[in-house]
């Protein structure tokens, strides 16, 4: 039901933009579709409108790893844990 749920959160997106939770869910169901790029589109857009959303750097860190951007993985990975330790 990843599709639905993808369509579920680009409406509630599409009527409250500033919806942080909604980006955050929607990057969930494209990374467990495998579609790594969107959902780091995805929680890129959670961390825009929440800079200290811990758990979206962590996934991001996982979509980074899973196109093995070691790098990047490594930095969201720090980050998640700098701000879960606040």
């Amino acid at each position: 039901e990843y599709d639905a749920a993808i369509q579920d959160y680009s409406e509630a997106i599409r009527m409250k933009p500033d919806y942080a939770e909604a980006y955050y869910n929607r990057g969930i169901a494209y990374d467990e579709k495998g579609e790594s790029d969107a959902a780091i589109k995805d929680y890129s857009g959670a961390i825009r409108l929440k800079p200290d959303y811990a758990d979206a750097y962590y996934n991001r860190g996982l979509a980074y790893a899973k196109k093995d951007d070691k790098a990047k993985a490594a930095a969201d990975f720090a980050e998640a844990k700098e701000l879960e330790a606040k």
